[in-house]
């Protein structure tokens, strides 16, 4: 396509940049280092580009005033039918886009929720380490301690920050699976759910990451070693299981079950092409909530701390499941001193490698998504609601969708369900 396209038109100038990290926080600098210097000398210079606000920022904007660009933004998300180039280019890809597809429900749900503990509960967020490696777009599998039941709910506020709600997976236990409408929503949208029994985990693994394959598609996998939440009873099972292998005893992070851990690394090598992997570590400084009862009483954390560590999946011995298995032990070990040390001296320090003004940009485009998310789903929740007040044909619908949800979920599953009506890419 490129050498027609030079064929026609001599005087064409086609530059291709490494691909670049969309949070907008690095915009700037890709434009300076990047976009400039790939640019014609002459000016002024056009740029037309997708009008997302992921693809725009005030340094960016800056630096285009400064250097004679001007920035011709199309409609958010349409340059696949704007843009002749990505029409050349991506046809195909388009077709995929009329699919069956729940990732952006799924995506502004997983928003309300943290719009709904951060801005209606008012729970502060706290982030540290170097989030700057994380990536929208990136095959990620992140590994968290689980001092809680519902770390999983309050690690989205990371996500939404710095990598991808739509891409984000959970690796839960199967019972959650058939919960009414929580369950199901989950089976929607395609977590991970495990017997803890290798023996059959193991084969779902693999037809899980190979579909994922199949549709070309990157996930972001969060994943919990330790296997069950940090209590008493899952306590005294990891004391035990150090003493047994003389490992030292913690106090604030359960033994990691490695068998799990190093199966995922090397399917995700193979079926998905696995980027990085994310350790992360939660703290909960002032309550700590257990029980999903808590949300509806208002007792839950008034701070959450995340430590975020991103590896290159190339800087961590893949190769060899020792070594990996001791690798992960390491980090462990790491969560321990740290948690140690944190509860000691409290320290809600938020640097996370990017500076103050590109934290705050951050926050302001985060505050608008989520009250875009709250306004909608709330919006969503009263209509419902008032149609099943007001209107007896929309009571009997929804009555009826509950029997046929629950036969659903039983037998076919409705992450079975959803993988038949998604097609598989065209590969022609």
């Amino acid at each position: 396509m490129v050498a027609g396209l030079k064929s026609r038109h001599p005087d064409l100038r086609l530059r291709r940049s490494d691909a670049l990290d969309r949070s907008r926080a690095s915009l700037g600098s890709w434009f300076k280092q990047t976009f400039l210097l790939c640019a014609v000398p002459q000016r002024p210079v056009l740029s037309i580009q997708d009008g997302a606000s992921s693809h725009v920022s005030v340094p960016l904007i800056r630096s285009a005033l400064a250097n004679d660009v001007i920035l011709h933004c199309l409609p958010s998300k349409t340059t696949h039918i704007t843009q002749q180039l990505d029409v050349a280019a991506y046809h195909k890809q388009l077709k995929q886009q009329k699919s069956f597809d729940l990732k952006e429900t799924v995506s502004t749900w997983f928003a309300f929720l943290v719009a709904a503990y951060e801005l209606l509960y008012g729970v502060r967020i706290v982030i540290q380490g170097d989030v700057t490696a994380m990536n929208k777009n990136r095959c990620s599998l992140i590994v968290m301690n689980h001092p809680t039941r519902l770390d999983w709910l309050f690690y989205f506020a990371v996500q939404a920050r710095y990598a991808s709600l739509r891409r984000l997976k959970i690796c839960l236990k199967n019972e959650l699976r058939h919960i009414p409408g929580v369950g199901w929503a989950m089976q929607a949208a395609k977590f991970l759910f495990l017997h803890r029994k290798w023996s059959s985990d193991r084969e779902r693994i693999v037809e899980y990451l190979s579909h994922f394959n199949s549709l070309t598609y990157a996930p972001q996998l969060l994943f919990f070693p330790e296997g069950t939440d940090f209590r008493s009873l899952s306590r005294q099972r990891s004391k035990e299981y150090a003493e047994k292998n003389s490992l030292n005893d913690y106090d604030h992070v359960l033994h990691p079950r490695t068998l799990g851990f190093t199966a995922l690394v090397g399917h995700m090598k193979q079926y998905n092409k696995l980027d990085q992997i994310v350790d992360v570590t939660v703290a909960y400084p002032e309550n700590v909530m257990q029980r999903e009862t808590d949300l509806i009483t208002g007792n839950i954390p008034r701070v959450i701390v995340f430590k975020i560590d991103c590896f290159d999946i190339d800087t961590v011995p893949t190769d060899n499941d020792g070594l990996l298995s001791r690798w992960i032990e390491d980090r462990w070990r790491i969560k321990e001193d740290f948690l140690k040390e944190f509860y000691c001296y409290r320290d809600y320090n938020a640097q996370n490698g990017y500076s103050d003004e590109q934290n705050l940009e951050i926050e302001m485009d985060l505050k608008v998504y989520l009250i875009g998310a709250l306004v909608f789903w709330s919006m969503l929740s009263m209509c419902t609601l008032y149609w099943l007040v007001f209107f007896p044909w929309f009571r009997l619908c929804f009555l009826w969708s509950v029997p046929v949800c629950i036969i659903v979920s039983t037998v076919i599953g409705f992450d079975n369900l959803f993988t038949i009506l998604t097609p598989l890419p065209d590969t022609k």
